[in-house]
C-alpha cells in the first residue's frame, strides 16, 4: 500500500489463528488487512468450544467475525466439510 503499509500478510506451515471464542488451524493462511478476511486452506480445522468443523478452505472475517468452510472439489480426497456439534448445556 502508500507509505509501505502492508495489505496483505501469508504464513505456510502449521498456521493458526485464535480468537477469544474459536481457533483455526490450517496448512496456509492468507490475511487481507484490507478486507479483514483471513483464507486459511489445508486441512482446516475450526473449534469454538466443544463443537469442531473441519474442511479444506475456511475464509473468516475480522470484522464481522463471519466464517464460511469448504470443502474440496467434487471427487477429490477429504471432500467434504464435517463437523461435530454440541448444544448448549445450560
Amino acid at each position: 500500500g502508500e507509505g509501505g503499509d502492508l495489505q496483505r500478510a501469508e504464513a505456510s506451515g502449521t498456521v493458526y489463528f485464535v480468537t477469544p471464542d474459536q481457533s483455526m488451524r490450517g496448512d496456509r493462511a492468507v490475511y487481507n488487512l484490507g478486507n479483514g478476511e483471513i483464507v486459511v486452506t489445508g486441512n482446516v480445522i475450526l473449534t469454538q468450544g466443544k463443537n469442531v468443523l473441519t474442511g479444506s478452505r475456511l475464509v473468516y472475517n475480522i470484522n464481522t467475525e463471519a466464517a464460511r468452510m469448504d470443502g474440496a472439489p467434487r471427487g477429490a480426497a477429504g471432500s467434504r466439510v464435517q463437523g461435530v456439534f454440541y448444544p448448549n448445556s445450560n
